[in-house]
């Protein structure tokens, strides 16, 4: 654990929590990212080589290799969407769709070229707007209320695990004020074949909407959302049931 936790650049504490089943905040996307790709874990893991003997390297890039073979990622996907559970009314009644959430992400990457603060909201509003108008979410994607406004639960994995299968590109892009903010773009063409026709115009709609409104700007509004507002303070689960019918800025 020790070794490892310092190989993937979080605490020794962090790492025992994901060996009993947790996804330590301090994770991110990292682990994901790492295995999914062998080579890059490789690659990572040759940064720091005096961690290990060449046997515990083998033995390592065999497990690595193993995982991804046998596409052992399904129970971290299982834990970050609930895959396990019914549709709910934080899923928005809809059964969370791999598949179709990277095609819902890799959309707005495409439209926008967004950043990764105003891609949450755009995904926040695009199921939010459909099930306020069909009683139904489009990705089955569950949300949170943080200072920054709604976003998707686990956004941090999610895109990371996006990212590794090449569904989305993330470039980091330095601004004059020295802050490095992350652009999402999409990896490939964007399938929209898994769509209906009411929810590409929900989608279209909210790119439109919000075409010229800039990031700051776009969480101010959503932070009018009563949505929000009850949520914020203990960053709790938004409830579609509840608060679908409440969106206010569509």
């Amino acid at each position: 654990s020790g070794k490892m936790s310092e190989v993937l650049g979080f605490g020794i504490n962090s790492y025992r929590q994901y060996e009993q089943g947790e996804m330590p905040s301090q994770a991110n996307a990292k682990l994901i990212r790492l295995a999914a790709n062998p080579q890059r874990f490789e690659e990572f893991l040759e940064e720091k080589p005096w961690l290990f003997s060449e046997k515990q390297l083998t033995a390592i890039r065999k497990r690595i290799r193993e995982l991804t073979a046998d596409n052992q990622l399904g129970p971290i996907m299982s834990y970050l969407w609930n895959y396990h559970l019914q549709p709910t009314e934080y899923t928005g009644f809809v059964n969370p769709d791999l598949q179709k959430i990277g095609a819902f992400v890799s959309f707005f990457a495409d439209r926008c070229r967004p950043l990764k603060t105003r891609l949450n909201k755009l995904l926040f509003y695009a199921d939010f707007l459909h099930f306020k108008r069909y009683g139904l979410a489009i990705s089955g994607c569950s949300y949170r209320a943080i200072p920054y406004g709604p976003v998707p639960s686990h956004f941090r994995e999610l895109f990371g695990l996006l990212e590794s299968q090449k569904i989305i590109e993330i470039e980091e892009e330095e601004f004059p004020s020295g802050h490095i903010g992350e652009r999402f773009t999409s990896g490939n063409p964007v399938n929209l074949s898994g769509f209906t026709q009411e929810e590409l115009d929900c989608m279209n709609q909210v790119v439109s909407h919000f075409d010229k409104v800039r990031t700051r700007k776009l969480i101010d509004i959503s932070h009018e959302e009563i949505a929000w507002k009850d949520n914020f303070r203990n960053r709790d689960l938004i409830s579609f049931q509840k608060y679908g019918f409440t969106l206010s800025a569509l």
